[in-house]
């Protein structure tokens, strides 16, 4: 049994240069194939 993260960062943009920034991050956690926790903010 493996268990593997994964993640979906949302951001504005890709300059942190030029103002844009993290909107959401979401994270899943799953085993065997299945998801069993996740959480964003």
């Amino acid at each position: 049994m493996s268990v593997v993260g994964v993640i979906d960062f949302e951001t504005t943009g890709l300059s942190p240069a030029m103002g844009d920034r993290a909107t959401e991050i979401a994270i899943v956690l799953m085993e065997n194939g299945r998801w069993w926790r996740a959480t964003s903010r």
